[in-house]
């Protein structure tokens, strides 16, 4: 934050840090939908966000765009094995229908005018199955919604895997 202070006749200015905000990590489950979020915050009037792009650092250390999504032209899918299953709500990347595949870096970039641009990643990690607990017993939910009980897991289940629904 920067405050910059005149005579008290004049004026008190007071101008916001621009920032981008970013998870540092998310966990995803397979099959499920994922959420990376990421937000502008502007800060001062008159800066214009023009273009959110994300892109994935590959495990061999490629880097890929995913999505571009300018105000003026809409959003551009490129082709990758995320096409047809991902899309941004706001600034915030969605991935659909989660595949172990999809785990890795995920850079969210925006463009503004007139103060440049801003970066953060998000690491997606995937988890093979979530679990549920219903009144103290863990299940697993399978890919096709089908659930098994899991009583060797319910200590595990009960602290760190699992929803508790009543």
């Amino acid at each position: 934050v920067v405050f910059a202070t005149w005579p008290q006749s004049v004026l008190t200015l007071r101008v916001s840090a621009q920032q981008l905000t970013v998870w540092p990590e998310v966990t995803g489950y397979l099959g499920h939908n994922v959420t990376l979020p990421c937000k502008f915050n502007s800060g001062a009037k008159g800066t214009a966000m023009s273009q959110v792009q994300w892109d994935l650092l590959q495990p061999e250390g490629k880097n890929i765009i995913i999505i571009v999504s300018s105000v003026q032209h809409g959003a551009h899918i490129h082709e990758s094995s995320l096409k047809g299953r991902v899309g941004i709500s706001e600034e915030s990347l969605i991935i659909k229908s989660v595949e172990m595949r999809d785990a890795g870096s995920y850079t969210c970039r925006v463009a503004t005018f007139p103060s440049g641009s801003f970066e953060g990643t998000t690491k997606l990690i995937v988890l093979g199955e979530a679990y549920l607990c219903y009144s103290g017993c863990c299940f697993a939910a399978g890919r096709d919604g089908s659930s098994h009980s899991l009583p060797h897991l319910h200590q595990v289940c009960v602290c760190v895997l699992c929803r508790c629904v009543q």
